[in-house]
């Protein structure tokens, strides 16, 4: 599985689009739920968790495949980071933005709560 993001570096107001891929590594074909209700992006700085989608997530869908072996199955449309800080509970409120001016973040991905083995990395200007 792995996290990935439209760009490594993201100017002033740039909003960094968020995609997940996961491939089958086995030598036999698995079924997963590769759906909204299963994923799950979280970006980070240092130790802090900054966002989660899954947070402020207000509806979710199944999706069901069938991975033969060796196959890949990436998002189908990229989820948009607002550059806000979230937390459960917080939805409903104003968030704070981001730190910014050259700040390094990292996104993680992960389904049915297995997390991806890669990771992406990218800075906010």
């Amino acid at each position: 599985m792995g996290a990935s993001t439209d760009a490594d570096d993201y100017a002033a107001e740039a909003k960094p689009e968020l995609s997940l891929s996961v491939t089958n590594t086995g030598a036999a074909a698995c079924t997963l739920n590769v759906g909204t209700s299963q994923q799950q992006f979280i970006i980070t700085r240092g130790s802090e968790t900054v966002w989660r989608s899954t947070d402020c997530q207000t509806e979710s869908s199944d999706a069901v495949v069938v991975l033969e072996p060796d196959a890949t199955v990436a998002s189908a449309e990229p989820v948009t980071w607002e550059r806000i800080h979230s937390s459960p509970g917080s939805c409903d409120g104003e968030r704070e933005a981001a730190e910014a001016g050259g700040t390094d973040y990292r996104l993680t991905t992960s389904i049915g709560g297995i997390e991806s083995a890669e990771t992406t990395d990218f800075v906010l200007d």
